[in-house]
């Protein structure tokens, strides 16, 4: 159960204005992420605008996107984010059991390519804020030096997501 109620879409014009944007980004959605961000309608919006950049505007393909924000999920132990981003990796060709190992600390080398485990090692390595030049260098083999701000973006991104979902309690929507 969320620590706070989410707010009253009705009563206040800024918050449905950010609620209609959501949803139209959303495809007709109102996710419980946003729900929650709507008690600050600018702050839903700055968030919804760098989110919807990062997953549908960027460089990377989706297949290592949803890898990483998987990734991301697994190891901040974000039940909200897997629920959202597991289908969205499943349909970019990341396979079961990949998304299972990616609760490892070390995913097993036969169901990983180096390059998806040079950046999932890069993920981590940001997730603990130790990045090192050894990281940095391993990645830029794979990719190129818009792509590696990116990926860094998006995992500093989906930490912070996952940081306020589990800060604010916010529910994992149920199906139905």
């Amino acid at each position: 159960m969320a620590r706070i109620q989410y707010p009253d879409l009705g009563g206040d014009s800024e918050i449905r204005a950010a609620a209609d944007a959501v949803g139209q980004a959303r495809n007709g959605e109102l996710p419980n992420l946003y729900r929650m961000l709507l008690h600050e309608p600018s702050l839903a919006s700055t968030w919804l605008e760098l989110g919807s950049r990062l997953r549908y505007r960027g460089r990377l393909d989706d297949r290592t996107r949803e890898l990483i924000i998987c990734r991301v999920g697994a190891r901040t132990r974000s039940a909200y984010e897997l629920h959202h981003h597991t289908p969205l990796a499943l349909a970019a060709g990341v396979s079961r059991a990949q998304l299972d190992a990616l609760d490892h600390t070390d995913p097993p080398g036969g169901l990983f390519t180096d390059r998806e485990r040079d950046l999932i090692h890069y993920a981590d390595a940001v997730l603990a804020a130790a990045v090192t030049d050894r990281h940095t260098k391993a990645v830029l083999r794979w990719l190129a030096d818009a792509e590696l701000v990116e990926l860094t973006g998006l995992v500093a991104y989906y930490l912070a997501v996952s940081r306020f979902l589990a800060a604010m309690a916010v529910d994992v929507e149920t199906d139905g």
